[in-house]
């Protein structure tokens, strides 16, 4: 691999250019590292905010296009950046979308290459050809009612989407029809409700798989749904910390379609579950980060193009781990990066 690879770091968000995927919904969040290791030092960050045109550099999630355009969501307009200049879209001023962008979660493109964003009051739809926004809203059963759709994924046909926190929907993106797949008991969505990546589809199985949550923190898991029946099956692990007694926050997950597993990101370090097998491990080699008291959260995981898993940390900042060598590195070797 020739030269470092630009980081372009809007707080909250992350790119990387050249031969590395969009890493979005990762927050930047760095501190020093106890133990020295080797460091490769590939990369760079270059720091894109307010000063530089991007609307707000805070409650961001990205999203790479078909076309290289990176797509930044804020509380204060859509970020289209094309690696120089920012364009800034207010869809609930120009009158092309109802007022529903004030807080977004995620970012899915479709296979007609158009734009499904997430927020708290519904979903926005971005027709890339017209470059025009519309709005969907989710189906009200009371005042109660929570208005957030959080797109996670898509199929040939269907955009999947967590509704009103624990309704799993898909909305067919060519005749925008809405399909209620399955219903999740309430007591096992406390953690949905987020911008982390916390469900992914396997076309395979023709399933979806996301993140179990528990009222009390005490138990984190997966929750596996048959998109054709609806049928919920749950899948739990024991813990792997040694202080038994700490939360069990399972923040965020990925799919590995060529090594058929999921990679777990949370608060007992790095898992896998095999979607074959059924079985769940675990790497040992972010052992030494995971067993220490201020190992709080975790917080986002993707693969790059060399699939190397990418994983951020509340309290230990962003790692790069190799799954064939059961290694794992810190992205910076200064520490005054990692800050």
């Amino acid at each position: 691999m020739s030269g470092p690879k630009n980081i372009t770091t809007p707080t909250g968000v992350c790119s990387f250019r050249g031969d590395f995927v969009i890493l979005a919904l990762l927050q930047l969040v760095f501190f020093n590292f106890a133990a020295a290791q080797e460091y490769t030092d590939r990369y760079r960050i270059v720091e894109w905010n307010n000063v530089n045109g991007l609307s707000l550099g805070f409650k961001n999630s990205a999203i790479q296009d078909a076309n290289g355009f990176l797509w930044i969501t804020s509380p204060l307009g859509i970020n289209k950046f094309d690696g120089g200049r920012f364009e800034v879209y207010h869809p609930e001023i120009s009158g092309t979308a109802k007022p529903n962008s004030s807080y977004s979660f995620s970012l899915v493109e479709d296979s007609a290459h158009n734009l499904w964003i997430g927020t708290n009051k519904g979903l926005l739809f971005h027709d890339t050809k017209a470059d025009t926004f519309g709005s969907i809203f989710p189906k009200i059963t009371s005042y109660a009612t929570i208005t957030t759709i959080i797109p996670f994924a898509a199929s040939s046909t269907d955009i999947f989407c967590i509704e009103s926190a624990n309704r799993i929907v898909a909305y067919n993106h060519a005749k925008f029809q809405r399909k209620l797949i399955a219903t999740i008991p309430g007591d096992l969505t406390l953690k949905n409700n987020l911008m982390m990546q916390s469900a992914v589809y396997d076309p395979v199985q023709n399933k979806i798989w996301i993140v179990k949550g528990d009222q009390l923190d005490q138990q984190d898991g997966l929750i596996s749904i048959d998109v054709q029946t609806g049928n919920q099956s749950y899948i739990t692990w024991p813990c792997l910390h040694p202080d038994l007694k700490h939360k069990h926050s399972l923040r965020s997950i990925c799919l590995d379609k060529s090594r058929r597993q999921i990679w777990i990101n949370c608060a007992d370090g790095l898992l896998w579950y095999n979607l074959e097998t059924g079985q769940i491990d675990h790497s040992s080699a972010l052992q030494k980060f995971s067993d220490s008291n201020k190992f709080l959260n975790a917080l986002g995981i993707t693969l790059d193009n060399e699939e190397n898993v990418w994983l951020s940390t509340h309290s230990n900042g962003m790692f790069i781990y190799h799954p064939g060598q059961d290694r794992i590195e810190p992205l910076f070797s200064d520490p005054s990066l990692q800050q």
